[in-house]
């Protein structure tokens, strides 16, 4: 009896001080409610044990607690497989949403990006697709990334033309990664364009942020009007910035103002257009004849300086009952006659270029139908029976009479 009860004791010691390892060693405290149960039963199960081998009941008791115990691991793995299950179908969905949108996005004839972020290096390299179905480097951001971005193979989700940032503070341009993590500008003060800290976009080129890729105004403002919900977004380390290599940080001096790169008619840092070059004055449409005869495209063939920061133009007609244009320069002919279409900055500039529109009306060749000759029966010729004329009779050759009578 004295030594089941010291053998209980010392199991009861035993057991305080693995349950307290145990509970020091957990990674993750999510987990910790599920070990307190596990112990609990245990315990229990510990406390009843000398009562139970008192009565003779301790091999039931032994065998009942493991049977159930038993159970509860088949249950638990049942409930895992069952998540796990779902968790493939659901990155199933996922991927063949993904496929979807990229291939209605070839058949509109948009383009479709994929994104790489070199964390180690603070540089986002964008990759076009081509036609060929290959993925070709196409532009390069310098950004700053944070000792918590995640690195993985992720999918673009909600955008915010600002959002509400740690701090607090503010962002423009926000595209999300995954979870709390975001594409966005250099933060704000306040959410006005004119707060932005330069102490923090100073630092762009570094690792900076608290997980979200911090960049330009310009960069962010990119990202959020050309790469759809669904983009692939890969993160990852490596020596090398990419393949286009890490583009030159601005500095700048001051507490705070304007991101220079924000796209803004009043961005005191603005570069504005101070003259375009169309790549024709005049053009001669048709009407009335093949389709491609009645249309074109006006193209601004130059922008000085080159590094004006809004490029974007916009396109009037000066009568759209002879031709109109929509805003990609897209001519189409209505009408006969003239008309003007007037290229304009949109950065307040005011520079603007005239091309000329003249519509002419193709006239239709009247189709000659050939009347149709009637087909002449050719009249047979008679045949001409000789008529039999009388028959002569012969006349009688005279014969000398010398002869008659020799």
């Amino acid at each position: 009896m004295k030594e089941e009860l010291y053998l209980w004791i010392r199991n009861l010691a035993v057991f305080y001080i693995f349950f307290t390892a145990v509970l020091n060693l957990i990674p993750d405290r999510q987990y910790e409610k599920y070990v307190r149960f596990f112990m609990g039963l245990l315990l229990i199960f510990m406390m009843s044990t000398p009562m139970f081998s008192i009565l003779g009941k301790g091999p039931e008791l032994t065998e009942s607690f493991l049977n159930n115990f038993s159970e509860e691991n088949k249950e638990k793995e049942l409930r895992e497989f069952q998540n796990l299950q779902k968790v493939y179908l659901e990155k199933g969905c996922e991927l063949e949403l993904e496929q979807k949108i990229r291939e209605t996005l070839e058949k509109r004839g948009i383009e479709i990006y994929k994104i790489k972020v070199n964390k180690l290096k603070n540089t986002v390299t964008v990759y076009r697709h081509t036609k060929k179905g290959k993925y070709k480097p196409y532009k390069a951001f310098v950004c700053s990334s944070g000792k918590a971005t995640p690195v993985g193979t992720f999918s673009l989700r909600e955008k915010y033309r600002w959002h509400a940032l740690l701090g607090p503070s503010y962002g423009q341009y926000c595209t999300r990664i995954y979870g709390g993590f975001l594409f966005h500008s250099v933060w704000y003060y306040q959410p006005k364009k004119n707060t932005q800290s330069y102490a923090q976009f100073n630092r762009l080129g570094t690792m900076a942020s608290h997980g979200c890729i911090r960049l330009t105004v310009a960069d962010s403002k990119w990202i959020y009007d050309n790469c759809p919900s669904g983009t692939k977004v890969v993160i990852y380390n490596s020596p090398k910035a990419g393949p286009l290599g890490k583009p030159k940080a601005q500095k700048l001096s001051g507490h705070m103002g304007w991101d220079p790169t924000d796209p803004d008619i009043h961005n005191p840092y603005l570069i504005k257009v101070k003259s375009i070059k169309l790549s024709t004055t005049k053009k001669t449409l048709e009407i009335g004849g093949k389709k491609k005869d009645a249309k074109f495209t006006i193209r601004v063939k130059k922008i000085l300086p080159k590094k004006a920061m809004i490029k974007k133009m916009k396109y009037t007609s000066s009568n759209k009952k002879i031709a109109t244009v929509n805003q990609k320069g897209v001519v189409k002919a209505k009408k006969k006659g003239t008309c003007k279409i007037f290229v304009e900055t949109t950065d307040g500039s005011k520079i603007k270029k005239v091309c000329k529109i003249t519509v002419k009306q193709v006239e239709k060749k009247p189709v000659v139908v050939p009347t149709p000759t009637p087909a002449v029966t050719p009249t047979p010729t008679p045949t001409l029976t000789p008529t039999p004329s009388q028959t002569a009779e012969p006349t009688p050759t005279s014969t000398p009479e010398s002869a008659l009578n020799e």
